[in-house]
């Protein structure tokens, strides 16, 4: 699986072959805390099940941690930073630089000199169809533009609200999002147009054998996910509904100091609360599934499309969401979008419910428990919209439709 050099890649012309895709980011794309990168890899791997020839370049460098624990035990063995890392990963080839720190702001100007020459070799020797990336920092800027000096046509994955400018896009063909709301954003502040091609889940990793229904679910307990707002719902309930039991799922996030925080804010600071079971971050998060009723989503920062809300939907789960970027439209009617003041939706996410907006989310969460009825009507909504809204195979081809006008529009100017 591993090998420590590179040496005789290979070489194709781009006659006869299937289409070739390269995706070259600094970012390790093996990493369980990082949605976008759980989404790229997802939807090469499709690709690859597809015909496609993938290729994947990038740095040991991670979101949060060193990455995932077999990873880092693997990379810990080559000392030299520089050392070219190869990885076998099912359909995919990656090929990394080793990077001193896992860290992206620790890395060295020499470690971005050893991807970039990497790069322009694999550019220049297997030829591919297509570049493929996120990211608009010096290496990608780079990329782009030789990308297209090459003559291979240039895709960038765009799954946030922040790129501002015009230089991050000036060397690419098409741009690719996952959601309606976020080609909207870009049409609105940009002028440009995102083709939305939705997320990419397979159904087999997410959904359990069976479901308890029993927990309120919420997933990386930051503040930007509205982390404050859902330790106040469960302090809310903690005695007048010591039934409802809350599940945080750990991430970049630790519900710890969340509630410190907030408790501290109230004049008696506590380390947890009664009602809420912590589960550490996990790469299987169906047993989560299997216990969850409900799935909280009240983020505060925009969301393109937010991957518990797919799990969700697919497993039959339904959600409460702020009615703000994404998530409305990952949940369609298989849930509640609640709308808060605009000052909620700006750093640092700390502001906390007024009592009558505390009782009215408490209170839907409380009827989800209550009213069966009710409550089984929304789940075959949630039902419905994993599978008119989030099929992998349908977003796949919507993907290679994107993917192939691309190239014929390259190839013939």
């Amino acid at each position: 699986m591993w090998d420590r050099g590179i040496n005789d890649l290979g070489c194709k012309t781009r006659m006869s072959r299937p289409p070739r895709i390269l995706w070259a980011t600094r970012y390790c794309l093996i990493d369980h805390t990082s949605g976008a990168a759980l989404s790229a890899r997802e939807m090469l791997c499709q690709l690859a099940s597809r015909g496609w020839e993938v290729e994947v370049i990038g740095a040991t460098v991670f979101e949060t941690g060193g990455g995932p624990p077999e990873i880092r035990a693997r990379l810990d063995e080559i000392e030299k930073p520089g050392t070219l890392v190869r990885y076998s990963d099912g359909p995919l080839k990656h090929i990394w630089v080793k990077t001193e720190s896992p860290q992206m702001r620790d890395m060295r100007i020499h470690e971005l000199d050893k991807l970039l020459v990497l790069y322009l070799k694999r550019l220049e020797e297997w030829q591919p169809d297509i570049v493929w990336l996120y990211g608009g920092k010096t290496f990608e800027l780079l990329a782009l533009g030789d990308a297209k000096q090459s003559g291979a046509a240039t895709a960038f994955f765009l799954v946030n609200g922040n790129y501002k400018g015009k230089r991050w896009h000036q060397d690419v063909d098409v741009i690719l999002t996952d959601s309606q709301a976020t080609s909207e954003l870009y049409k609105k502040t940009q002028g440009i147009h995102p083709q939305p091609i939705g997320k990419f889940i397979r159904r087999q990793t997410v959904v359990p054998l069976r479901h308890e229904r029993s927990h309120v679910t919420f997933v990386n307990p930051k503040p930007e996910k509205g982390a404050y707002l859902v330790a106040q719902m469960a302090m809310a309930l903690e005695h007048r509904r010591p039934d409802i039991q809350f599940e945080v799922v750990e991430s970049r996030g630790t519900w710890g100091d969340i509630v410190r925080r907030i408790t501290a804010r109230q004049g008696q600071q506590r380390d947890s609360l009664l009602n809420v079971l912590v589960t550490p971050n996990t790469t299987d998060m169906r047993p989560v599934y299997g216990r969850s009723r409900v799935v909280l989503s009240p983020s505060l920062w925009w969301e393109s499309g937010n991957r518990v809300l797919v799990e969700a939907m697919l497993n039959g789960i339904p959600a409460i969401v702020t009615n703000r970027g994404g998530p409305p439209e990952m949940i369609g009617d298989g849930g509640i979008a609640i709308t808060l003041p605009e000052i909620f939706h700006k750093p640092p996410y700390s502001r906390l419910l007024p009592p009558d907006a505390l009782a009215l989310i408490t209170g839907m969460i409380e009827q989800m428990y209550d009213d069966e009825a009710g409550y089984q009507s929304m789940v075959r909504e949630a039902v419905k919209a994993g599978e008119e809204r989030h099929d992998i195979e349908r977003n796949t081809d919507r993907l290679i439709e994107q993917l192939s006008n691309l190239m014929r529009i390259v190839s013939s100017d």
